[in-house]
Parts: structure tokens; C-alpha cells; sequence
């Protein structure tokens, strides 16, 4: 008759809880850097709302060219760089883009239209500002 022997139940107890330890250590490293990561995400675009959320695109002036033909908007920059700013009349949907690099900066277009248009909508590339303005003739 063959005898098997195995190992003990205790040290069978300390090797799974030696290993469980083990993968816990490894996983504790793993996570810490994770947390640290997301932590740090979370803190850049929270810095990034706030930024945005102070600054504004005003709308100084429209005008419209002869036969209605143009519409030309003047346009500020309020509470900071907005960037690339996206400038389009409706119902044509036509529209261009300008630059507003500071506060306070001004800056004018002048976009060619086929006939009168309803209103005009401003919006920066790089934050959440924008503005929507009827457009009165």
C-alpha cells in the first residue's frame, strides 16, 4: 500500500495567507500611484473650470453692410485669454474665426452673408464662454 503525504493544513493556512499578503503589497503600490494620478487629474481640471468660468466674450457693436450682405461684430475678450474664438450668424451658419489672446482685447470680423440674418453666436475654442446676441437691423 502506497502512503501520500500532503502538507499540513497549517502550513497550507500560512502559505495562502503569505501569498494573499504578497498580492496585497503589490496591489497596495499599484493603487497608491492611481490615486495620486486621479487625484491630480481632478485637481488640473478643476483649476481649468474655474479659470474658464471667470472669463466672458463681450459683443461691442454689430453692424451690417449694405444690401445685408456683411455682418461685421466687434467682439472683447473679459477676464482672460479666450483663445480661438468661433464666430457664426444664423440661419446662414456662415461664419470665421479671431483671436482674443488678453483681457481686453478687441478684435473685429466681418463675415459675407446672403440677406439678412437672425442672430449671431460667439464661443472660444479653448473654455466654456460664449454669446448669443439677436441681431437688429
Amino acid at each position: 500500500m502506497i502512503s501520500r503525504k500532503g502538507i499540513s493544513p497549517l502550513i497550507a493556512a500560512v502559505m495562502l495567507l503569505a501569498f494573499v499578503m504578497a498580492i496585497g503589497g503589490l496591489f497596495s503600490e499599484w493603487s497608491g500611484g492611481l490615486v495620486e494620478s486621479s487625484t491630480q487629474d481632478t485637481s488640473d481640471t478643476q483649476s481649468e473650470v474655474i479659470d474658464c468660468s471667470e472669463k466672458t466674450i463681450g459683443i461691442d457693436r454689430i453692424s451690417t453692410g449694405p444690401s445685408n450682405n456683411w455682418v461685421n461684430a466687434t467682439l472683447r475678450a473679459d477676464g482672460g485669454d479666450l483663445g480661438i474664438v468661433q464666430v457664426i450668424v444664423y440661419p446662414s451658419n456662415k461664419g470665421d474665426k479671431i483671436d482674443l489672446p488678453r483681457d481686453g482685447v478687441i478684435n473685429t470680423t466681418g463675415i459675407k452673408v446672403n440677406g439678412k440674418q437672425d442672430r449671431i453666436r460667439a464661443a472660444s475654442t479653448e473654455c466654456a464662454a460664449s454669446i448669443e446676441q439677436d441681431i437688429d437691423y
